[in-house]
């Protein structure tokens, strides 16, 4: 699985807490709290671990099948852009 780099969108910052991560737009007065399996990804796109790592540690993590691992970051990485918590970059192959 290949695909963008991403970032946080403009004005969201994020932090580590002991059960979840916290997204916050201050200036929106807007707040997520992210669980695992989402913390997990939003921690290794933000470390620019490759997509394609990343599919393979979430695949051994969860227990899930390739396919269907795939699908769920397509899925909750549109889910954050289409929020607003995230912006895609440059594409890579």
């Amino acid at each position: 699985m290949t695909g963008p780099d991403f970032s946080p969108a403009p004005g969201v910052t994020w932090a580590v807490d002991l059960y979840f991560i916290s997204l916050v737009q201050i200036e929106r007065k807007r707040r997520l709290r992210l669980s695992y399996p989402d913390a997990m990804l939003w921690d290794l796109i933000h470390r620019r671990v490759p997509l394609q790592r990343v599919t393979t540690l979430l695949m051994a993590v969860a227990g899930w099948e390739r396919s269907e691992t795939e699908a769920w970051i397509d899925g909750k990485t549109s889910q954050w852009i289409d929020d607003g918590w995230l912006i895609a970059g440059e594409v890579h192959g």
